[in-house]
């Protein structure tokens, strides 16, 4: 008879076979940019196609002359150069998730962060997602919903190891086997106030809309495939139920899911080859 179809899991199959879509970074700019300025944009040139020092990223650079008398000009002109950072065009949200001056320091931190490196580590080196923890601030809430997180984790990864689901492994390793579904996840904690993780932040709590209004309470993102954001867990909404349900979601067959709706939400900016990365074997 016909062999069945391999069971490949959502966060396998986006990972593997989805590509992120830019984020939209505009340079608004009065006349001539100086050489710090420019240095800056064509930083922003070399992550949107990617070179030998430097790994593409998913955006797209777009620069505004205001000078130009096509442009409507509704600021003075020594209030250029700035720069302003939207969300890929398909989630939808037209508002700038960031806006800002025009340097070096703030395009860096707008295109790689140590979290973000952990988040890529752990995604191509075989954990089935990153779940982003903001700590709300108030120590003893955030180490109750720490050590909860821990600990539901592991409970599901042992639970879905235990009931025997066949999976393909050959996400990031060709010479692997077929064995029972190995779901592990890295946990990621960022604190809201570190200038590294400013950018990472804000494409967070821009996710959804009030987020950013709930500053007190603890937040829990997971991430999956090639930064794709699932949805936020806020405060109390971080239990055992709904922590399953989430792993559910990643784990289920691609086979009945629909990758155009798991893509349809929002995804961070990374500066990742992944091809390259994905080539890599996986660490134990």
């Amino acid at each position: 008879g016909l062999e069945p179809e391999p069971f490949v899991p959502v966060f396998q199959h986006m990972l593997e076979e989805w590509e992120a879509e830019p984020y939209e970074v505009t340079v608004h700019h009065y006349g001539a940019l100086n050489d710090e300025q420019r240095a800056a944009v064509e930083r922003l040139q070399d992550a949107q196609r990617g070179t030998a020092r430097h790994p593409p990223a998913n955006l797209a650079v777009r620069l505004i002359n205001h000078a130009d008398a096509a442009q409507a000009v509704t600021l003075a002109p020594d209030e250029f150069p700035w720069l302003a950072v939207r969300y890929p065009s398909h989630f939808g949200m037209r508002a700038p998730i960031w806006q800002g001056e025009l340097a070096l320091p703030a395009v860096e931190r707008l295109l790689q962060s140590p979290a973000r490196a952990l988040i890529t580590d752990a995604v191509t080196q075989g954990k089935a997602g990153a779940w982003v923890f903001l700590p709300s601030g108030d120590e003893s809430v955030d180490a109750h919903v720490r050590a909860d997180l821990e600990k539901e984790l592991d409970r599901i990864a042992h639970n879905l190891a235990a009931s025997g689901k066949d999976a393909e492994h050959h996400a990031y390793d060709s010479g692997a086997t077929p064995g029972l579904l190995d779901v592990r996840f890295a946990i990621i904690e960022v604190d809201r106030e570190d200038p590294a993780e400013e950018m990472l932040v804000q494409m967070l709590l821009h996710t959804e809309p009030d987020l950013r209004d709930l500053g007190d309470q603890p937040m829990v993102f997971p991430v999956y495939g090639r930064g794709l954001v699932l949805y936020a867990l806020v405060g109390r909404g971080i239990h055992a139920h709904t922590l399953r349900q989430a792993v559910e979601m990643l784990v289920q067959d691609c086979a009945t899911c629909q990758p155009e709706m798991m893509a349809s939400g929002a995804e961070l900016l990374l500066s990742v080859n992944w091809t390259e990365r994905l080539r890599s074997p996986v660490a134990p």
